[in-house]
């Protein structure tokens, strides 16, 4: 269990919702889901100071792509955290 704290988020064209954080607890890996309303995403990418990387560690400020993101849903939730399991 991973809990991340959503700053902010960014819609880009062809790329989806990027969601930009902290990691508050735990190892931040891609492939982990995240369930929000009924809706699971999983991160098929995460980069810290425009670089790709495998794995973000507690106290990491970093940006996750994630597949099958949802706008709306994540809107509800900047400036909390969410829970990637």
């Amino acid at each position: 269990m991973t809990i991340f704290f959503i700053q902010d988020l960014y819609s880009i064209t062809g790329i989806g919702v990027i969601p930009v954080g902290q990691v508050k607890s735990g190892t931040l890996k891609i492939g982990m889901k995240l369930k929000l309303n009924g809706k699971i995403m999983e991160i098929k990418s995460i980069e810290m100071h425009h670089n790709h990387i495998k794995e973000a560690k507690e106290g990491d400020n970093v940006a996750i792509i994630l597949d099958n993101a949802d706008l709306n849903t994540l809107t509800n939730h900047i400036r909390k955290s969410v829970e990637f399991v």
